[in-house]
């Protein structure tokens, strides 16, 4: 199990490298699929798919998971 502290670092860290819009999906997914495994890749596609339906919410809605 991952500690709140360990989850906080990685999620600030791909927070503060991953900025500059919908270029940084492929970074996002590269983190949060292939590293840490934290969803599965057609989790992630859904998401994003979802998330090109509303206007600036690429990010955010990848993130409220």
């Amino acid at each position: 199990m991952l500690s709140l502290t360990a989850m906080f670092v990685r999620v600030l860290k791909l927070g503060a490298t991953a900025y500059g819009g919908p270029a940084m999906i492929s970074h996002i997914k590269e983190t949060t699929v292939n590293r840490y495994q934290w969803v599965k890749e057609g989790e992630f596609m859904r998401g994003v798919a979802l998330c090109q339906l509303i206007p600036g919410a690429i990010m955010g809605l990848l993130w409220s998971r």
